[in-house]
């Protein structure tokens, strides 16, 4: 079990170094309130790309996206959020929440 542990930790850093897309993933969170789920999703370390195919969902606090694709290039990322620029294909639909008085 152990050198298996070894052996997937080494692939994984031989695909980053390379600029290789990284396992394939069904759902991650960016920051504490950006969730993003699909069939598959991957990241490009050479351009700070997030790639989700199939049944895309994007939530946050204020708003949720669907596409059948979503590429979301990472602009600035802190403790407390993370900015992208999305690019949607395919049966895109946007809800944005009424803001909550405060």
């Amino acid at each position: 079990m152990k050198a298996l542990l070894v052996l997937v930790a080494v692939i994984g850093l031989g695909n980053l170094s390379a600029g290789q897309t990284g396992p394939v993933l069904r759902d991650i969170t960016y920051a504490p309130n950006t969730h993003i789920m699909a069939n598959a999703i991957t990241y490009d370390e050479a351009s700070h790309t997030t790639f989700a195919r199939g049944h895309v969902r994007i939530a946050s606090e204020s708003s949720t996206i669907t596409a059948d694709e979503a590429d979301l290039h990472h602009l600035k990322d802190t403790r407390t959020a993370v900015d992208f620029a999305i690019d949607l294909r395919g049966n895109v639909r946007v809800i944005v929440a009424p803001a909550v008085p405060r």
